[in-house]
């Protein structure tokens, strides 16, 4: 960051200070409240056929609540583009459990937490909800819209309704704006990738294994990062207060 800031006008630079002021202190609030937790997933690909072949949740500690391997549906095939990323083989997933198997575990886990915290929260929330309609599964963020969908379901459809009411939260997102110097032409700022921001950020993580555990430790990493820089600005800025009170003092 320290080469993006250098060019950046007085004005902008204000204006970036401010926007990453607000990001610290966001994630300061955040390691004050309980009953969130980090997931992250690892993919087939893109696509609105693709599954979750791994899945994992961290609390705000650290702790692993939930990691696993998940084979997807018979004939789904890990893309290579997917496979360049992760390094994931169809060949790993052979004897890993479905997901439809894991599904009980899986949602015993997140139906504890009111928020989900997701770096890509769009993303992976997507990937869920394709995995569980793959497994004959529908996700619901109320039991409200449940009970209407499940009443008004074509005569035939035999799926099973499940009421997931979280919040998902993208920290790419809040991350980016924060953080991101390049504007998109709709306003929004650029997305910043997690290794890139844990880089900004002085992180040393050790191998990038592109895996679902390590994102979600990566991304927790980052938050305390970003927390434990709101506490320096704040102890600088009181220390800064109480030298001019004391010169003050001298002065009179």
């Amino acid at each position: 960051m320290e080469q993006q800031q250098q060019h950046l006008s007085l004005p902008s630079y204000v204006q970036w200070a401010s926007r990453a002021q607000a990001v610290y202190y966001w994630a300061h609030q955040l390691m004050h409240q309980d009953n969130w937790c980090i997931l992250d997933t690892e993919t087939t690909g893109l696509e609105g056929h693709d599954e979750i072949i791994e899945l994992a949740v961290i609390n705000k500690r650290g702790d692993v609540v939930f990691n696993s391997l998940l084979k997807p549906s018979e004939g789904v095939r890990i893309s290579e583009g997917a496979r360049s990323a992760h390094g994931m083989s169809d060949e790993l997933l052979t004897g890993a459990p479905s997901f439809l198997a894991q599904w009980p575990q899986i949602y015993e886990t997140l139906h504890h937490y009111e928020r989900i915290l997701v770096y890509n929260a769009p993303y992976d929330s997507r990937m869920l909800d394709q995995s569980a309609r793959a497994s004959n599964l529908r996700l619901f963020h109320s039991q409200r819209g449940a009970d209407f969908i499940t009443r008004t379901r074509p005569e035939g459809e035999t799926w099973t309704p499940f009421v997931l009411p979280v919040e998902w939260q993208c920290v790419m997102a809040t991350y980016s704006d924060g953080f991101s110097t390049i504007r998109r032409r709709n306003g929004e700022w650029k997305f910043v990738k997690l290794e890139a921001a844990c880089a900004e950020q002085g992180l040393e993580l050790g191998p990038q294994a592109h895996r679902a555990l390590w994102d979600c430790q990566a991304t927790l990493a980052l938050i305390k990062r970003l927390a434990e820089c709101y506490t320096l600005l704040e102890d600088y800025r009181a220390s800064m207060k109480q030298q001019e009170q004391e010169s003050e003092g001298e002065s009179r």
